[in-house]
């Protein structure tokens, strides 16, 4: 994985013409639904995210 600091600012997805949107619907949304609300299934799908992401070479687009 790439330890690079990688820097996010929110934005309005309406207000500029490159802001996008990375909820769960898009290309970027986390595919991995969490089954409770507890902070170790949390863990768990942001580090499955976190695999899948790197995996997909979506960081270059």
């Amino acid at each position: 994985m790439d330890e690079a600091e990688v820097k996010c600012t929110v934005v309005n997805k309406y207000k500029e013409p490159f802001d996008v949107y990375i909820g769960r619907g898009s290309r970027w949304g986390n595919p991995y639904p969490m089954k409770d609300r507890s902070q170790a299934e949390r863990d768990r799908v942001c580090d499955l995210y976190e695999e899948w992401f790197w995996k997909t070479g979506l960081k270059d687009h």
